[in-house]
Order: C-alpha cells, then sequence, then structure tokens
C-alpha cells in the first residue's frame, strides 16, 4: 500500500490496546505504528509513479513482564499504470529492516527471591538461596535486546476498474522472508551449558481482497476480505463496510460497517470513520463472542486510526494569448 493514493506525502498513525480486561491495566498487549511515504512522478513508462518511505511498528506488554518487539525500517513501491487508459496498476512494493525483541522481568525474579523467604522461615536455606541467585542473576543476563538480522517483506498489488461504477483492489505480502534468528538465540547458551532452542520470528503471509462499488452518487459499498497466516496460525477477517459522502463542498465522508474475525476466538469488529479533505480518522471496536469472552466481557480491542495527506503541487497557470481572427 506504499504510495497507493492521491498526493504527494502521507502520515499514518495507528494505536491499538488489545486484553486489557484479561491482563488488567498496565499489563495488555499495545500497538503502535508509524508510516510516512512519499510519491515520486517518475516511472518507465507515462502514468507510472514511485513511493519511497519509512515505517516504525512496536508491540509491548508494559507490566510486570515488558515485552516489546519493534521494527523499524524503509519501504518503497513501484506502481505501474497500463491500459489504453492507464486506468490499471499493478504495484509492487518492499520493506527492509530489523526486528527487535526485549524482555525485562526484573521485577518479577526479585519477587520470586522474597517469596523464597517467606515459604522457607527460619531455616538455612543458604545453599538453594544461592542456586536460586545464581539463575535469577542468568535469566536478568537475558534481559537485553534480541536483534535479528535485517530482513525483507515483499508485496505484490493490483488494482482495476471492474465496470464503470465499481473497482477492484487485490494484493498478497510475504513479510520475513528470511525467517531471521535472534543473534541471542543464535549464541548464547543457558547457565547450564545447554544452548536454548533458535528462535525464529516467522514468516507471516498477507493476503487482501477490497471491492469498491458505487451504490448512487453519495454511497459507496465496500466489501473486505483478509487473510493472515503466521506459524500455522490462520486469521480471516470479512469486512462489511459502507461509504458516505455527507458534504461534498468539504469533501466530508464517512465510514461506517461492521465485521466477522474467524479464529479460535471469534469477533466481530465495528467501524466508525470520517475523512474531511486530507484528513482521515478511524475508531474500531473489536467485540469478543466466544473463547475470551466470559474473561474479556465481550471487550477485545480499541484500535485508533490517524492519517494526513499533504499535497503542495500546484495547478499550471495558463497565461493567455489573444489571436487575431484575421489571421
Amino acid at each position: 500500500m506504499t504510495g497507493a493514493f492521491y498526493g504527494n506525502l502521507r502520515v499514518n498513525v495507528i494505536g491499538r490496546d488489545q486484553g486489557r480486561p484479561v491482563a488488567g491495566a498496565g499489563n495488555e498487549f499495545q500497538d503502535l505504528s508509524l508510516t510516512i511515504d512519499y510519491n515520486i512522478d517518475f516511472g518507465l513508462t507515462d502514468g507510472d509513479w514511485v513511493a519511497l518511505g519509512a515505517t516504525i511498528s512496536r508491540s509491548q506488554t508494559p507490566g510486570v513482564a515488558d515485552f516489546r518487539r519493534q521494527f523499524t525500517g524503509l519501504i518503497g513501491a513501484y506502481h505501474l499504470a497500463y491500459g489504453k487508459r492507464k486506468d490499471k496498476v499493478f504495484t509492487i512494493g518492499a520493506k527492509y529492516g530489523p526486528y527487535t525483541t526485549s524482555f525485562n522481568n526484573s521485577n518479577l525474579f526479585e519477587d520470586a527471591v522474597d517469596t523464597w523467604g517467606i515459604l522457607n522461615p527460619g531455616t538455612d536455606q543458604s545453599a538453594d538461596l544461592n542456586q536460586l541467585q545464581g539463575a535469577i542473576n542468568a535469566v536478568q543476563d537475558l534481559n537485553q535486546t534480541e536483534k535479528s538480522n535485517n530482513d525483507f517483506g515483499v508485496g505484490l498489488m493490483l488494482t482495476t476498474p471492474m465496470s464503470k461504477n465499481s473497482d477492484l483492489r487485490i494484493g498478497v505480502a510475504l513479510d520475513r522472508v528470511l525467517n531471521p534468528l535472534s543473534t541471542r538465540a543464535q549464541g548464547d547458551t543457558t547457565m547450564t551449558g545447554v544452548t536454548p532452542n533458535a528462535q525464529r520470528f516467522g514468516r507471516r503471509i498477507n493476503g487482501f481482497l477490497s471491492y469498491y462499488n458505487s451504490i448512487n452518487s453519495k454511497l459507496v459499498f465496500n466489501p473486505n476480505l483478509v487473510l493472515q497466516t503466521l506459524n500455522g496460525s490462520t486469521n480471516i477477517l470479512v469486512q462489511s463496510l459502507f461509504k458516505y459522502l455527507i458534504n461534498p463542498e468539504k469533501e466530508m465522508t464517512m465510514t461506517f460497517g461492521a465485521g466477522l474475525r474467524l479464529v479460535n476466538s471469534t469477533d466481530i469488529p465495528l467501524y466508525l470513520g470520517v475523512d474531511v479533505n486530507t484528513w482521515k480518522v478511524g475508531i474500531s471496536y473489536d467485540a469478543n463472542i466466544g473463547g475470551l469472552r466470559p474473561s474479556s466481557n465481550t471487550f477485545g480491542a480499541l484500535e485508533i486510526g490517524i492519517s494526513k495527506v499533504f499535497n503542495w503541487k500546484k495547478d499550471p497557470v495558463v497565461e493567455p494569448k489573444f489571436i487575431c481572427p484575421r489571421l
């Protein structure tokens, strides 16, 4: 999707809060991503363009365990326009950068030492305590950043009109192509001298299909299908969205709809958003209807996204020329 917009520069920010009722405030999963992409009017044929940018994404549980995983890298895409009217676009995109994982559980093991003393009052457990402290020190030594080798992500997308009032967009992407090992998992050993199992980040496959159909001059029906797979886990999402033009002069459009996410814990996400000129703001609520429902009380996740497009390309100024009708 890099460069798949009308304008010069785009900034996207998405935040997500998940699992708060289950894990408790401060221990939930939090995700944050920032993407900036810039379109360049350059290509092999007329109508083509290139897009470049950067992206940062981070997932964390800021509680006792303080687990974090982050990706920071460069992104780019080439958009090839073809057809008699140049209304079809084939896109090939890629990203490149490292994944970083950190796990800070020092507080957890300090609590374990205190618990040991409570469970063994008035007894000489110095030898066992020394062993426990040695294990604590070894684990705390692992409380450092694990950094993978730089890796690639690649994607393909096709945008094409289906009729006078409808368009189709379909794409597929493969993330972490080389399926890298973390640096520490490759070389470190535990206190017993046994090399830990090598941890791979896992390849992720994303696929989507999006259809746009103009029902009338103000209403657009936009069904979507999203498929994700990672390490044998499959996530299928079906969306039914509508876009309604509220104010043509202010270019104000409202987006609303619902979906169905088919996983072990079936969810129903609800969507609401507003587009005003070059601003886009959206919010989604993920309601659990199975699996985690007894623990989450239907609250699965809350996600907010903001997008802004900057366009400084000026319309050409044509100087009037008067031609004598006698010539």
